[in-house]
C-alpha cells in the first residue's frame, strides 16, 4: 500500500536575492496551481508567495521524485537564472516540510520574527488553492492545524509583542532618516494589505495628511477617508513627486510603477529642497532600480535617495 507524502520546494529571502524571486514569482498562481495539479503523481498543491518566499506544498506517492519535479519546475522559472535558482532552493518532506511550515506560521521564518501578517498570507494561500480545487484532506489538516498552532504560541509566548509589519519597518526606516515625519509630505502608493498597513503607521505618526495613490481610485478614497488622508488617481501620482518628501511603494503589480523617467520629469519640476527618499516594499519591485541614479538639478548636494 502506497502511501501519500508532503513535499516541501521553496526559494527564500535567506537564499536568494530580490531579482531572482522576481525572476520565479508566479503572475499567476490559479494556472500555475493548474500546472502542478497536472504534474504526475500530484493530487493536492498549494502554493505560499510572499515578499519574502515563493513555496509550494505539494501531495504525492512519489515523495523523492516530486520533490525533484517541483525543483526543476521552480527553477525553469527563473529563465538564463537557472543555475542560480537552483542552487537557492531548499526542500523538505513530510516531517521537516510541516516543521517548517510551523515556523512559518509562528513567525520563526519572518525577516521580523512573530510578525502577524504572515498568518494572513498562510490562510489567503490555503483558500486560494481551496477555491480552485487543488487541496485535499491532507493538506486541509496540515494547514488547519499550523493556523492554530501560530496563534497559539503567539498567545503563549508573546512571541508577535512589540513585532511590527514589513509596512511599520518601512515607515521606521523613513522616520529615522528624516528624523521625524510629522511636517512631511508623503505619498503611499498601494491600497492593498500592505500599503493599508503602512498608511496606518504613517496615520499614528504624522501630523499632514498622507496622500494615497491606487489603480483602483475607490479604494484609495476608502483607505484615506479613513485616516484623514487625501486620495490621489494613479495617473496624477508624478506630480506629488514634484514636493514629496517620502514616497513608500507597496503595491502587488507586475509591473514597473515608479519608473526613471517619471522620477526624472518630476524632478526637473522639485520645488522641495529636500532630498526625496523612496522606500520600496513591493512584491514584485515597483520601483525600477535606476531611479537611484536620478539627481535633482540645480541643487547643491541634493539626490534621491533609492532603498
Amino acid at each position: 500500500m502506497k502511501t501519500d507524502h508532503v513535499v516541501n520546494v521553496r526559494i527564500t529571502h535567506k537564499t536568494a536575492r530580490v531579482p531572482l524571486m522576481e525572476a520565479v514569482v508566479f503572475k499567476d498562481k490559479v494556472q500555475a496551481l493548474a500546472e502542478l495539479h497536472a504534474m504526475e503523481n500530484i493530487t493536492e498543491c498549494l502554493i505560499l508567495q510572499t515578499c519574502n518566499r515563493i513555496e509550494l506544498y505539494l501531495v504525492s506517492e512519489e515523495g523523492e521524485k516530486t520533490l525533484e519535479t517541483a525543483k526543476q519546475y521552480l527553477a525553469n522559472r527563473a529563465s538564463i537564472h537557472y543555475k542560480e535558482a537552483f542552487e537557492a532552493i531548499e526542500t523538505a518532506i513530510d516531517h521537516d516540510a510541516y516543521k517548517h511550515l510551523l515556523k512559518i506560521t509562528t513567525g520563526l521564518e519572518s525577516m521580523i520574527i512573530g510578525e502577524e501578517q504572515i498568518l494572513n498570507q498562510v490562510w489567503d494561500a490555503y483558500l486560494e488553492a481551496e477555491k480552485a480545487k487543488r487541496v485535499g484532506s491532507i493538506l486541509k489538516h496540515l494547514f488547519n492545524r499550523a493556523m492554530t498552532v501560530g496563534r497559539r504560541i503567539r498567545d503563549v509566548t508573546g512571541i508577535n509583542k512589540g513585532a511590527v509589519s514589513v509596512g511599520s519597518a518601512a515607515v521606521e526606516l523613513a522616520a529615522t532618516l528624516l528624523n521625524n515625519l510629522e511636517d512631511k509630505k508623503i505619498l503611499v502608493m498601494g491600497a492593498g494589505e500592505i500599503g493599508t498597513l503602512v498608511a496606518k503607521a504613517l496615520a499614528r505618526r504624522c501630523l499632514s495628511p498622507i496622500f494615497i495613490a491606487n489603480r483602483t481610485y475607490s479604494r484609495a478614497v476608502t483607505l484615506a477617508e479613513g485616516l484623514s488622508g487625501k486620495a490621489v488617481k494613479f495617473d496624477k501620482f508624478p506630480e506629488i513627486l514634484v514636493d514629496a518628501d517620502v514616497v513608500i511603494c507597496a503595491t502587488s503589480a507586475p509591473h514597473i510603477l515608479l519608473s526613471k523617467d517619471i522620477v526624472s520629469c518630476s524632478m526637473s519640476q522639485r520645488a522641495n529642497r529636500n532630498d526625496l527618499i523612496i522606500i520600496d516594499i513591493s512584491n514584485p519591485r515597483g520601483v525600477e532600480k535606476t531611479v537611484e541614479a536620478v539627481k535633482i538639478k540645480n541643487k547643491i548636494n541634493s539626490q534621491n535617495i533609492y532603498i
